[in-house]
């Protein structure tokens, strides 16, 4: 190759480009040919661990809300079986009271009609039929 063909091949690369040709290599990518040092046996390791321990820890924090999440729903459901009972004491107590009412109703009408018999009996006018 002559000067002026090594000089033409740059023309148009820009200027980050070395001003060498750029010829592919021989590639060394053949996996039987990799080695594994002790120091990346152990970075390997140390990177499994922590991610580990990451997901250790994700896991616990998440335990830790769902706890929380829990005692939560004991607490409403605790509150919510409290306001169930009063309303059901108000309620069989207003069914108590009615059944009373009912009662003393009968009871005050019947002793209106003896009233009326009693007037009537007796004579006096103007006592409603």
């Amino acid at each position: 190759m002559t000067i002026n063909a090594t000089r033409d091949a740059h023309i148009g690369r820009g200027g980050l480009w070395p001003y060498g040709l750029v010829t592919p290599g021989r590639r060394d990518d053949d996996a039987s040919k990799l080695r594994l040092t002790v120091r990346d046996g152990l970075l390997l390791l140390a990177g499994c661990l922590g991610m580990y321990g990451a997901q250790v820890g994700v896991q616990w924090g998440m335990r830790s809300d769902i706890r929380d999440l829990k005692t939560s729903f004991d607490n409403y459901q605790q509150r919510q079986d409290g306001t169930n009972g009063e309303l059901q004491r108000q309620i069989n107590e207003w069914r108590g009271e009615t059944k009373l009412n009912r009662e003393n109703n009968a009871t005050t009408d019947k002793a209106v009609a003896e009233l009326k018999g009693i007037l009537l009996g007796a004579g006096i006018k103007g006592v409603p039929k």
